[in-house]
């Protein structure tokens, strides 16, 4: 992609988002900060994320090649996570599915993500 062509995808997003619950908007705008799998973002804990650190560390066990895996959180992204924070800290998940307790909503938001 170009320069260009990126920029216009990130307004799109924006756009995109601003017709969503705010839970999915926070994963549209951090999926192209953060570039992990859309199933990996969207069964984010919070317990993974360090706040101080500006990190969020994925255990071996959901990563596909069995290693932990440290991403780096940019300041947009902790701005958007923040955010999120205010919605559903103190739940397990950043991105609960408030349809079914105790789940992610990974399956409503993979529906809208291009594949892997």
């Amino acid at each position: 992609m170009t320069e260009a062509e990126i920029g216009r995808l990130l307004a799109d997003i924006e756009e995109y988002s601003k017709r969503q619950r705010p839970e999915t908007a926070a994963a549209l705008r951090l999926a192209p900060l953060l570039m992990v799998r859309p199933m990996e973002l969207c069964a984010a804990r919070w317990s993974e994320i360090d706040l101080e650190g500006a990190e969020w560390l994925l255990p071996a066990s959901r990563m596909k090649m069995g290693r932990e895996h440290i991403v780096p959180l940019p300041r947009q992204a902790m701005e958007i996570i923040g955010e999120l924070r205010m919605l559903t800290d103190g739940l397990e998940w950043l991105f609960p599915a408030y349809s079914r307790k105790g789940f992610t909503f990974a399956k409503e938001f993979y529906d809208l993500c291009p594949d892997d």
